[in-house]
């Protein structure tokens, strides 16, 4: 009896100590909004000098570079950890089932947080403009690897994606999750590069804007097929987390025929 009424209390102590965005949120013993305010991470970009492009993925800390000059100087929000990105997707669905989710998206953003989604957006039709030959290319070496997914339909996807930012009005709420989940998806771009330029058999520590005037895209192909189903699961991460996300918001990214035309 002694020890039925231990593990009780031992099992209580273990759900009130839960802090996991994920579980309890129906128990009402976890709020995700109380977890979903917190700073605003940004990168400066300068103009008129070469950038490292992996410098606004999530903590990149190492020797390589990808070095990219951008058109004009930026403060560009950095990629989500996994476990912030698991809260901005649990914060969406608790609103959606607890909240007013739609008075939340439409909150106005203040005068930095604006400025900081409107240097993104720029930014993000700048680099999904000039990196959709290698997401052409790419797409094609991956069927070619022999992975199940349709290389149109994730042409499509990035096409689609732009076609959003360009759209983006930086005003509210939604439009801030727009433009982060989209850097996200570009991150993961970052991310494919890094995986290809390691397994390059070089001493390469830096790869630089060759990548865009199509000159460097044959040699890191010849990596695609030995690491196909790590670079398709980079991808298909930050697909998943705009259709998370996107699930629960009226007149976001419909994702539901692209999805199932890149499985």
């Amino acid at each position: 009896m002694k020890l039925r009424i231990l593990s009780i209390i031992i099992s209580v102590l273990c759900i009130l100590s839960c802090t996991e965005p994920n579980v309890y949120t129906s128990l009402g013993l976890y709020d995700p909004l109380d977890h979903s305010r917190g700073t605003v991470k940004t990168v400066s970009i300068p103009h008129g000098s070469s950038f490292n492009l992996l410098d606004i993925t999530d903590d990149y800390k190492g020797k390589i570079k990808i070095n990219y000059e951008p058109q004009k100087a930026y403060n560009v929000i950095k990629q989500l950890t996994e476990r912030e990105a698991d809260t901005l997707i649990q914060t969406v669905r608790y609103l959606s089932q607890y909240g007013d989710l739609d008075s939340y998206l439409s909150r106005p953003l203040d005068a930095l947080s604006k400025a900081y989604c409107n240097d993104t957006e720029d930014f993000a039709y700048e680099i999904l403009e000039n990196t959709s030959s290698f997401i052409r290319t790419l797409s094609k070496n991956l069927e070619a690897a022999g992975i199940s997914i349709n290389p149109d339909s994730l042409v499509r996807f990035f096409e689609d994606l732009q076609t959003t930012v360009d759209n983006v009005e930086c005003k509210t709420i939604k439009d801030y999750i727009t433009i982060q989940l989209t850097i996200n998806t570009i991150a993961s771009i970052f991310d494919v590069l890094y995986i290809l330029i390691i397994d390059t058999p070089s001493d390469v520590v830096e790869f630089g804007v060759s990548l865009w005037d199509g000159t460097g895209d044959v040699n890191l192909m010849e990596n695609v097929s030995a690491n196909a189903v790590e670079l398709t699961s980079v991808l298909l991460d930050a697909v998943s987390q705009i259709d998370l996300v996107g699930s629960d918001i009226d007149s976001f990214y419909d994702l539901s025929d692209i999805v199932e035309g890149i499985l």
